[in-house]
């Protein structure tokens, strides 16, 4: 499909689904949360359907531009899903894990493929896993959306900085 798209114009759609869902995770800090934090038990059929369908779009998406589904996926969760924040972290690595693996097999048949690097990145992946999983347990989970929010912020920075200098 990337072949089809204009990627100057994806770019700018995605910068401005950073800054949206940044900013809406940034508010959820000053909002009053609901007591409770369980995750829902049973979903509609037609939410079913939805979180199948904007899983396919996350899909494709995190292949065309080659960033991580969970970018997408805890925004997602949490306000659409109604998931908690920390459960929405633990069901978006579980999830990336696939993506992943998808996404490096996509690379090695178009020769891209790396094997010093990707298990460098491999080794420091896990241990940055590790540490932010202890590490969550004992943050709010407001700090949490709110760090979530600038870390989108800075992405979007990122990306409209690339993309005035390529222009």
């Amino acid at each position: 499909m990337a072949a089809y798209m204009n990627p100057v114009v994806l770019m700018w759609l995605f910068v401005i689904f950073l800054i949206g869902a940044g900013g809406r995770m940034i508010y959820t800090y000053w909002e009053k949360s609901s007591p409770g934090g369980a995750c829902p038990a049973h979903y509609s059929k037609g939410m079913y359907a939805l979180i199948v369908v904007f899983s396919f779009f996350v899909g494709i998406v995190s292949g065309l531009l080659g960033v991580g589904g969970g970018i997408l996926i805890v925004p997602f969760l949490i306000f659409l899903c109604r998931y908690p924040t920390k459960n929405s972290a633990g069901v978006v690595s579980f999830i990336v894990i696939f993506s992943s693996l998808f996404r490096v097999f996509g690379h090695m048949t178009s020769g891209g493929f790396d094997i010093p690097l990707i298990l460098g990145c491999a080794v420091a992946v896990f241990v940055g896993a590790t540490i932010g999983a202890r590490s969550m347990v004992k943050i709010p989970s407001g700090y949490i959306k709110a760090g979530f929010g600038v870390v989108l912020w800075v992405f979007a920075i990122q990306l409209i900085l690339k993309l005035m200098q390529s222009h």
